[in-house]
């Protein structure tokens, strides 16, 4: 399970991730704009508190979440914060390309 929360004043993306399942899980948080990613091995019925800074690509975020070897599992989160100030439009229009 994950859970989201987007705070624009701190330009911070708040994860919560649940591993549901009896079993142990590795979890990936992958950022496509930045390609900085976060492994997490989670127990079964462990949670834990993530938070991702979006202000490396001026307020915009795309994180992908996977689960190793489910690949039914994806859930991903992608946007800009509106902060009323001067931006860029989303780098990922120009071709940005990250490498994993």
């Amino acid at each position: 399970m994950v859970r989201a929360d987007a705070d624009g004043k701190s330009g911070q993306i708040e994860l919560e991730i649940e591993n549901q399942t009896p079993r142990r899980v590795v979890v990936r948080v992958q950022d496509a704009y930045t390609g900085e990613h976060r492994r997490l091995a989670l127990k079964s019925g462990q949670s834990l508190d993530l938070k991702w800074s979006a202000a490396a690509v001026q307020g915009w975020y795309d994180l992908v979440i996977t689960v190793e070897g489910d690949s039914s599992f994806k859930y991903q989160l992608a946007g800009h914060f509106e902060t009323g100030h001067d931006s860029i439009s989303d780098p990922a229009m120009g071709g940005l390309s990250i490498e994993n």
